[in-house]
């Protein structure tokens, strides 16, 4: 008997130290704190028995014995099991043994996790389908400025997902109601759009999976020709369900969040409160017309200059701006000189009308780079959605010595895609370029080992987009005044990383003797105005 008891009390005592292992097991540990003591009362019991009563039978002394020692045997297997199936299931459960990420990509057949992944629309890499993952949606909020037919609406992309999928779509069409159910399970939102101005041209998706949110920003819009054959750029990140409600969102879901509630009055919008952010990489970047109070860091430059700001820039650095955009309108050099300081983190009051261009070069493609991309002497697909009007470029403020070249890395293709990249001056560390900064000769600290930034979103290189700083009409208090909703995420570059994806040949060629591409001119004959 007291060997088997001591037998007993080791596997308890292997049990217990197999459930320290884990934080999660605390409930086993006090299961199996009371079963040690359950069988410690057995223990004394039994033996009080056998010595205080000497008239017991033998035979029945050994049935006592047995049923005890097969009670506790099975007692302390059925701990062990319980101690398995418990460990297993955190393990299924717990980001701390097994993070989010693994157990997604395990979670389902031909299931794929994303962390913060950014490449091009037209890569086998970033298939609409498969981000989607229609089999598996529960609900989605999808937002574009072109959905490939206007008589057809959002079909296209609607027809991609189950009949039984709650879908939200985010429409630009002025003077519309803001909700208008079409079906049970469809809903268009229209966001509230000023008089004679302003676009929706925001290019989003919500996808609300069992275990995840995904978040899909981009420069595509859904239609068939972005998500094929035009470069686009995509950022995609999943989010998992909170463990527990906690007061504030992270600053990416804050952010969204707030965005969304200026998009759309929908109550869809308040799923995000029961998302994990934490885990984001990338800072959002929005513009919005609509009235807000969210003052002048939440909006256009003023959100650009708040961000790069927090990542440690700072106006007097040296660094560089290369900006791929599918629009242009009425560039002019103060404005350009307002938006590089609103890259270093400042928004200078007075921003510079007689200063030379700053190192500000805007990819855009040449009328030579286009038609060579077309086939058999046609236009090539997309080159309808790339606007630039010859009365802006021939106006005298328009800065014609920052644009560059924009050649897609995939022959024949046309870029539709909106990028920044941001770095500090080439060819030196950040030690170096602090020390010069500073004109002491010592190296100031360099904030998380930052050497730039990428954007990647829908914001095209326009006023109208970005939006310009004026006084408040009300408060007298600087806002940022912009006509679109647009957004977009900055993403940092740190030392050591590899180069930034970008869709488009480095470096770019100036243009020389070369014009850029009008659209207008050249699609006079058959063209039509295409998706921005």
């Amino acid at each position: 008997m007291e060997e088997i008891d001591d037998d007993l009390r080791l596997a308890i005592e292997l049990s217990l130290q197999d459930a320290n292992r884990d934080e999660e097991d605390e409930d086993l540990q006090r299961a199996l704190a009371l079963s040690q003591a359950e069988v410690n009362d057995r223990i004394d019991v039994s033996s009080s028995q056998s010595s205080a009563s000497s008239v017991t039978k033998p035979d029945q002394n050994f049935a006592v014995a047995d049923a005890s020692d097969t009670f506790l045997l099975n007692r302390a297997n059925m701990e062990r099991d319980r101690l398995e199936r418990l460990r297993k299931r955190v393990a299924d459960a717990s980001s701390d043994e097994e993070p989010f990420s693994k157990r997604f990509k395990t979670a389902g057949e031909n299931r794929r996790y994303w962390e913060a992944s950014v490449g091009n629309t037209c890569s086998a890499d970033f298939v609409l389908d498969s981000l989607i993952d229609a089999r598996n949606l529960r609900s989605g909020l999808f937002s574009s400025f072109d959905w490939g037919n206007r008589d057809k609406g959002v079909e296209w992309i609607a027809d991609r997902l189950g009949k039984d999928t709650d879908a939200y779509f985010v429409v630009h069409e002025p003077g519309k109601p803001r909700v208008v159910q079409a079906s049970p399970k469809r809903n268009l939102l229209y966001p509230p759009i000023p008089a004679n101005f302003g676009t929706m041209h925001v290019k989003l998706m919500l996808l609300i999976f069992q275990d995840c949110l995904r978040v899909v920003i981009t420069s595509a819009n859904l239609t068939q020709r972005d998500w094929s054959t035009v470069d686009n750029v995509v950022f995609v990140q999943d989010f998992p369900p909170r463990a527990s409600p906690f007061a504030a969102l992270p600053s990416f879901g804050d952010y969204l969040h707030k965005y969304l509630k200026l998009l759309t009055e929908h109550k869809f919008v308040e799923v995000l409160k029961e998302y994990d952010f934490s885990s984001a990489k990338a800072e959002l970047v929005g513009s919005t017309p609509a009235a807000h109070s969210f003052g002048i860091d939440f909006c256009g430059l003023g959100r650009l200059a708040a961000v790069t700001k927090k990542l440690g820039f700072k106006p007097k650095e040296g660094y560089n701006v290369e900006y791929q955009t599918s629009s242009l309108g009425a560039l002019k050099l103060p404005w350009l000189h307002l938006f590089y300081a609103a890259c270093a983190g400042s928004l200078p009051h007075s921003p510079s009308t007689s200063a030379p261009p700053p190192p500000f070069r805007v990819l855009f493609p040449t009328s030579d780079s286009v038609l060579a991309a077309g086939r058999r002497g046609s236009f090539p697909e997309g080159c309808e959605a790339i606007c630039l009007e010859r009365k802006w470029y021939e106006a005298p403020m328009f800065p014609k010595s920052v644009l560059r070249d924009s050649v897609s890395t995939r022959p024949g293709a046309i870029s539709h895609a909106k990028v920044m990249v941001v770095e500090r001056n080439a060819g030196k560390t950040l030690k170096d370029q602090s020390r010069e900064n500073n004109g002491s000769g010592e190296a100031a600290e360099v904030k998380d080992g930052v050497k730039g930034w990428v954007y990647y979103g829908s914001h095209n290189c326009t006023q109208s987009a970005w939006g310009t700083i004026a006084k408040s009409r009300t408060t007298s208090q600087r806002e940022c005044r912009t006509n679109n909703y647009e957004l977009g995420v900055l993403i940092p570059l740190r030392e050591g990383d590899n180069p930034p994806f970008v869709p488009y040949k480095r470096p770019p060629e100036e243009y020389g003797t070369r014009q850029p591409w009008f659209r207008m001119e050249h699609l006079a004959q058959g063209g039509a105005p295409g998706g921005q």
